[in-house]
């Protein structure tokens, strides 16, 4: 079906010019999943109405293949910003081009299988994030400024303020947000120091008595005693002994007891 020229629709666009816009978004891979999946659904002819040939001439596609085999095995296993540049060339933007001139059947064989030997969606499932680039951002200023520093507004990263992001992160880590964060996340987020915040007071201290217990252990090499003198050894000793205590009788918290596992010891 051929959509006349002049049909305009009702918001006065023209119809024609926009399915024009969205068949070179295809055609350069800008297009979603979702975006494809709709106008298939409406039956709309993406596959260029041209040879082979025309699409891409075999040279100066070796050429610019060459350039991108070298870039990827340059940034093998590396996150890749979807903007990267190498040469002349956007690496992601071709890499979603020959995809789908592979998807409408433009090449041969043996292009096919060069193209699939880069290892394409691989690369292409592993981009660079929104949150990946903010995240870089988070860690720069507190390495650079210290884990302390407070973010002030009017840092601008990937369009979107620092400030907002990192209070949006605490938010989603306290669990007050209909967002979830994958556990590489949140323990990313916890080497910036978001984590959870302990606003129980019970909670508070037995944290506070591990965090004794830890660096106990870390500076002595080895386990508290109860010592007839007392002190802060014989108190973190006290401490231990009364959780090991806490775990025969089924009293305490499996994360608790798998903390304490950590520290190597056992129940």
């Amino acid at each position: 079906m051929t959509i006349p020229e002049k049909y305009y629709g009702k918001s006065g666009f023209s119809l024609s010019f926009w399915l024009g816009k969205q068949r070179r978004a295809y055609v350069k891979g800008e297009q979603t999943e979702e975006q494809m999946r709709k106008m298939d659904a409406i039956g709309y002819p993406f596959k260029p109405k041209v040879s082979p040939i025309a699409v891409v001439n075999r040279k100066k596609w070796q050429a610019r293949y060459e350039i991108v085999k070298e870039f990827l095995e340059q940034h093998k296993g590396e996150k890749l910003d979807p903007e990267v540049e190498y040469k002349g060339i956007k690496i992601i933007e071709w890499l979603r081009q020959q995809r789908n001139f592979i998807q409408n059947g433009v090449f041969d064989d043996d292009r096919v299988e060069l193209f699939n030997a880069l290892g394409w969606q691989s690369v292409l499932d592993n981009l660079i994030s929104h949150w990946d680039i903010m995240y870089e951002a988070a860690v720069k200023f507190y390495s650079e400024n210290g884990a302390d520093a407070k973010i002030e507004k009017g840092i601008i990263i990937d369009g979107t303020e620092l400030f907002d992001w990192i209070y949006s992160e605490k938010k989603i880590v306290n669990g007050n947000s209909k967002v979830k964060r994958t556990q590489e996340q949140l323990e990313k987020l916890k080497a910036i120091g978001i984590e959870p915040q302990i606003t129980d007071r019970f909670e508070k201290q037995w944290f506070a008595r591990y965090e004794e217990l830890k660096a106990f252990i870390e500076e002595h090499g080895c386990l508290p005693m109860t010592r007839k003198e007392k002190g802060a050894e014989n108190s973190t000793a006290v401490w231990l002994n009364s959780q090991k205590k806490k775990y025969r009788q089924g009293q305490l918290s499996a994360e608790r007891a798998d903390k304490l596992r950590k520290l190597g010891i056992e129940l």
